[in-house]
C-alpha cells in the first residue's frame, strides 16, 4: 500500500501584494494569495504561508501579478465564527517559493 503523502506543487500568479506578519510564537511569516487557472475548472485562490530565513527578501522581491511556483503541504485551519458556525480553510504551508520566471530560466539551462 502506498503511504499517504501531503505534498502540493502550485504555479500561478500572485493575486495581491504579499504581506509579512508574525505567528503566535513570534516567527516571521510571508503571506501570499496565489491564483491558479485551469481550463474547465476555473480560477482558484490559494492562501500560502512561508516561514524561513528569506521571508523579508521574498517580501521585497515578489509583486502582485507576477508568476510564482510554490511547494509545500496543505493544512486545514478550523475555527468557530461569532455565530457559532464551524469554519475551515485549507492553506499551503510552503517550504519552497520561487518566482516562476526564475524557475523557467533554471529549467531552460
Amino acid at each position: 500500500m502506498t503511504p499517504h503523502v501531503n505534498r502540493v506543487c502550485l504555479r500561478g500568479e500572485i493575486a495581491r501584494a504579499p504581506s509579512v506578519g508574525r505567528d503566535g510564537a513570534g516567527q516571521l511569516q510571508l503571506r501570499v494569495l496565489l491564483t491558479t487557472r485551469e481550463p474547465g475548472w476555473g480560477t482558484e485562490h490559494h492562501p500560502i504561508v512561508y516561514q524561513g530565513a528569506s521571508v523579508m527578501k521574498l517580501a521585497l522581491a515578489l509583486r502582485q501579478g507576477e508568476p510564482l511556483a510554490v511547494e509545500g503541504r496543505i493544512v486545514t485551519y478550523r475555527w468557530r465564527d461569532p455565530e457559532g458556525e464551524e469554519r475551515a480553510q485549507p492553506i499551503v504551508i510552503a517550504h519552497r517559493i520561487v518566482p516562476a520566471a526564475s524557475e523557467e530560466k533554471r529549467l531552460a539551462s
